[in-house]
């Protein structure tokens, strides 16, 4: 387990936020509920960029419903833009109990506001009982495939962020989804990683307790530590350092409502120690 980097929370501008209105990492973007009474828009022939990030990340990992197998689990993903909506093609990382995966998309719609697009589900499957910890998009075919970052990947806290018709699109999605694809092992994980490390950090801010009680004349920093495992759930809290005790049990709350990325080294996830800074 590592110890590292640290993220700030200014806690009375947060407080008044709901978890699915907090503000996200800049890799993500808030997901707006679909317009159900809109028509779908035609998708783009490629997703449009956002600044000097991957255009293309993935929004969210379901498990598939369907007759129990013993040989293998299936799980559908779902592609996102910051921009524009479009039609991508590339590769998925997936990593799943220790082990790598590949698994290819062709012409998938990704997503973007308004979000009123069809739900494309890439299905896959993994070997029966390999519970998924992170997925990224390793590469787009534009036209050569070129890296993604890892700082798009998606964690399966991640889920609760979303809004309920965005839900309830993709679980839909899934009745009419094409038969899964086996994930390719990846046989040299270090070796294949083009995308790097990334620090543990947090994803989205939850809500505390209302600060209406709080002594205004009374400011600080509690700073705590965080203990993340290898799938990006939250395993221990507890108070590092605080200048104002009062309110350790705000912090507390506020990083239990929370979701994080653990640190990533070459490409897989490790558990990991993060300090949430929360400034009152």
């Amino acid at each position: 387990m590592r110890s590292g980097a640290a993220g700030t929370v200014l806690f009375r501008a947060l407080s008044r936020l709901s978890l699915a209105a907090a503000l996200l990492a800049p890799a993500l973007t808030p997901v707006p509920a679909v317009a159900r009474d809109t028509p779908a828009a035609a998708p783009s022939p490629t997703p449009s960029p956002a600044g000097d990030l991957c255009p293309v990340e993935v929004l969210a990992v379901l498990p598939v419903p369907g007759p129990a197998d013993e040989t293998n689990t299936r799980y559908a993903a779902f592609l996102a833009t910051p921009g524009s909506a479009g039609v991508a093609s590339g590769t998925l990382w997936i990593n799943a109990a220790g082990s790598a995966f590949h698994v290819r998309f062709v012409r998938r719609i990704a997503m973007g506001p308004p979000f009123t697009e069809r739900a494309d589900p890439i299905v896959f499957s993994v070997p029966a009982g390999t519970m998924v910890e992170n997925v990224f998009v390793d590469s787009l075919d534009d036209p050569e495939p070129g890296p993604c970052s890892i700082f798009n990947t998606w964690v399966p806290g991640y889920n609760t962020s979303l809004r309920d018709e965005i839900m309830r699109a993709m679980r839909a999605a899934l009745h009419d989804a094409e038969p899964a694809v086996a994930a390719t092992p990846i046989v040299d994980p270090v070796g294949s990683c083009r995308s790097g490390n990334s620090p543990p950090r947090t994803l989205l801010v939850g809500q505390a307790p209302t600060t209406a009680d709080i002594p205004s004349v009374e400011h600080g920093v509690v700073r705590v530590k965080v203990h993340l495992a290898a799938d990006s759930s939250l395993r221990a809290v507890s108070i590092e350092r605080s200048e104002v005790p009062y309110y350790n049990p705000r912090a507390l709350e506020a990083a239990r409502k929370s979701v994080f990325v653990t640190e990533t080294i070459r490409c897989r996830p490790i558990a990991s120690d993060y300090l949430f800074v929360v400034v009152f």
